[in-house]
Order: structure tokens, then C-alpha cells, then sequence
């Protein structure tokens, strides 16, 4: 199965016609340096698009987001980190203070690595939700790949959706055949505050997935985080100064294979 690359671009900017307006200085927050080739498609797609890529480790005493109150990059993609936290350059309120100055932020998850408290502290300042226990992620029993998920049906299969509105173009539309289905790995499910007009569901969950927890028993789940559509596992959120965040259920889908 193929994972769907294309659409995920759109996620750190609205569109790529906005690489001149927003500008093209990306910083890459990747914990161990030495992952970079698992993304290198991605990377490479990206670098081909006019990018320019500075790779960082939370850990390096050295990133900073901001020089002379200034921003020192225009957008920043965040991977999944092993670490519990992001150090002090990476706090809630230095990531808003970076949406606040017009930068655009990708954040990426993963149900193997639980995110890191300053995310979930960022993401509910945002009215995004995720699973109060860490390792969660979304599986279903009817939609799933047979060849990767044919146990534990936690790739689920679901259909391109349409366009948010009219005017929106639509980067899951595929080659417009019909009958084509998005893959998607492994994902921590979110769910969102109903007060806040910014944020949108770009992919939800078919309406037979719920988030499990691994750990636990799959035949004993009672009390799921949310089911259906109650999911989303692409998230975004247009600021009103026009930056943009988005979440994104699982970074499996932005590796080679």
C-alpha cells in the first residue's frame, strides 16, 4: 500500500503558490539526525519546491525559533520525539508566539511515541484533543489493509474525501477515477472543541473506527476516546492573521515506505 505524500505539503502551507508570500525557510525538528533518510522523498520533494531545510534536535542548545524578536524561519515541521519534552525552546507559549508572527507549524504524530507534554498542553490551547492515554490509536474492523493491518486492522482505508467548501481545491481528489481509498497508518485520533471557528477536520475516521489502546484487550473496549467521525486525523487551524497549524494523525504517512 502507498501512502499518500502529495497532500501533506499542504499542510505546512495552504497551497504552494504561497511559498513567495509566506516564504521558504523551513526548520526541520527531528530528534535523531540520523532518521532524516527515512523522510527523504519527503525531503526532497519539499527542497525541490523552493525549501530550504535547517534540521534540529529539541535537544541542541543552540535552536531557537526567534533572533531579535523576530521569527528565524517561516515554517517548522515537527517529528515524533522519543523524549517526554521539547526543552525550553520549544515551549506552548514560544510555538503560539510563532503562529502569533505569521509562522506556519506541521506537527506530526505517532501512537509508538507519546507526545510530549508541551504538544498536548499547545494542542488543547487550541481546542485540539488527543487520547488522555498516550499510546492510543485509531483502528477498524471493517476498513483496514488486509495485507499490512490483516491482525491488528490499524491501517485504515478510507475514501478520498471531497472538498472542504467550493472554492477550496481538493489535494485528495487522486486521479479522479473514482473507487480510490487513502491509507492511513497507525494514527492518534483528535478530536476538537466545538467553540472555535479556526479549526477544521481535513480527514476524518470512517464511522466503524474508535481509538484503542493497544495494551489493552481489543474485545474489552467500553469507553473509547471517541468513535467515528468524532475523529479527525488530519487537523488544521487558520489563524486570523492567516498562519496555519496542523496535526497530523501519523507521521508514518510523510516516510519512504
Amino acid at each position: 500500500m502507498r501512502w499518500i505524500l502529495s497532500f501533506l505539503l499542504l499542510g505546512l502551507l495552504s497551497a504552494v503558490s504561497a511559498l513567495s508570500a509566506g516564504g521558504n525557510k523551513l526548520l526541520v525538528v527531528l530528534e535523531e539526525l540520523s532518521e532524516k533518510s527515512k523522510y527523504s522523498k519527503y525531503f526532497g520533494d519539499l527542497e525541490a519546491r523552493g525549501y530550504k531545510l535547517t534540521y534540529k534536535s529539541p535537544k541542541n542548545e543552540k535552536l531557537g525559533l526567534f533572533e531579535l524578536g523576530e521569527r528565524s524561519f517561516d515554517h517548522l515541521l515537527i517529528l515524533p520525539s522519543k523524549s517526554k519534552g521539547l526543552g525550553p525552546a520549544l515551549t506552548p507559549k514560544l510555538l503560539l508566539d510563532f503562529i502569533n508572527k505569521g509562522g506556519n507549524i506541521l506537527l506530526t504524530l505517532s501512537s509508538p511515541h507519546p507526545t510530549p507534554t508541551a504538544l498536548v498542553s499547545l494542542l488543547l490551547e487550541l481546542e485540539i484533543h488527543l487520547p488522555t492515554d498516550r499510546n492510543s490509536l485509531v483502528v477498524d474492523h471493517f476498513n483496514y489493509d488486509t495485507l499490512s493491518a490483516a491482525e491488528k486492522h490499524n491501517v485504515v482505508l478510507l475514501p478520498r474525501p471531497d472538498a472542504v467548501r467550493p472554492d477550496v481545491k481538493n489535494y485528495f481528489r487522486g486521479d479522479g477515477k473514482g473507487g480510490e481509498v487513502i491509507a492511513f497508518p497507525r494514527a492518534v485520533g483528535q478530536t476538537m472543541g466545538n467553540t472555535s471557528p479556526l479549526l477544521t477536520p481535513l480527514l476524518r475516521a470512517p464511522r466503524t473506527a474508535y481509538s484503542y489502546n493497544p495494551k489493552e484487550d481489543i474485545e474489552g473496549v467500553e469507553d473509547p476516546f471517541a468513535v467515528g467521525q468524532q475523529l479527525s486525523l488530519i487537523t488544521t487551524m487558520q489563524a486570523r492573521n492567516s498562519a496555519r497549524f496542523t496535526v497530523i494523525g501519523s507521521s508514518e504517512i510523510l516516510e519512504d515506505t
